[in-house]
């Protein structure tokens, strides 16, 4: 389904906190995923999810600067595929 899609995607790298704060500045509300803590997602907010990770989350240069946390609760597993987590997070925040 996206065969070519890829090719018409604007991408720039940059550093993360410059990004990170630029979204911030332009009003975003930034969420992190983390494994235990968890706040609200609100849908009429610009929202950037920030994904860390899998072993070690997001760094502490990064955690100061979000707005809040999000987590998917988990009974038997300690973590999930960061690919995973980010469509599970996604697939809610759009069924909010």
């Amino acid at each position: 389904a996206s065969k070519g899609a890829f090719f018409d995607l604007y991408i720039e790298r940059r550093p993360l906190f410059e990004a990170l704060k630029e979204l911030k500045h332009n009003g975003y509300q930034l969420i992190y995923a983390d494994a235990h803590e968890s706040g609200a997602l609100k849908k009429d907010v610009k929202t950037a999810l920030i994904m860390g990770n899998e072993g070690h989350g997001i760094s502490s240069e990064i955690k100061p600067l979000c707005d809040d946390a999000v987590c998917i609760p988990t009974k038997h597993v300690e973590s999930l595929n960061v690919s995973v987590a980010g469509g599970i997070l996604m697939y809610e925040w759009r069924n909010i």
